[in-house]
């Protein structure tokens, strides 16, 4: 799956995309993503790149590229949400600092496969839902 590409949008008129260059898991430690965003000519040359590479660490908050925290989901994908001084749950999403502790689950488990995982975290990370309306 090396070189999947996403569309991201566009960059004063020109495509932009990213593309998968490879990962490196450290078990017990942190998955690293390595991207590189493109902006793409009119006739589909790519006239510019940079590297766009994230991290997951264990016990790091995850965040979307704009640096707002992702929500936490338990293992069914099910958001987990804060709870207040009372005890009652609140509509505010705990922030996502087991994301990490969820790629080795669903792993082990054989529930995806990395590269799955690779794309729904690119999708949620860099808003690509949101993008490709623009």
């Amino acid at each position: 799956m090396a070189n999947k590409i996403w569309n991201y949008g566009t960059e004063n008129g020109l495509e932009k995309r990213l593309v998968l260059k490879g990962f490196t898991f450290i078990e017990d430690e942190l998955m690293t993503i390595f991207l590189r965003e493109e902006l793409l000519a009119p006739n589909g040359a790519v006239i510019s790149h940079k590297p766009a590479d994230y991290q997951v660490i264990k016990g790091q908050i995850s965040t979307d590229i704009g640096g707002q925290p992702l929500p936490k989901r338990n293992t069914n994908g099910e958001i987990i949400y804060q709870v207040d001084e009372e005890g009652n749950v609140t509509d505010i999403p705990e922030a996502r600092d087991n994301a990490f502790e969820n790629i080795v689950f669903y792993i082990d488990n054989k529930i995806f496969t990395i590269y799955e995982l690779i794309d729904a975290g690119v999708v949620e990370r860099f808003k690509l839902n949101e993008n490709a309306e623009n």
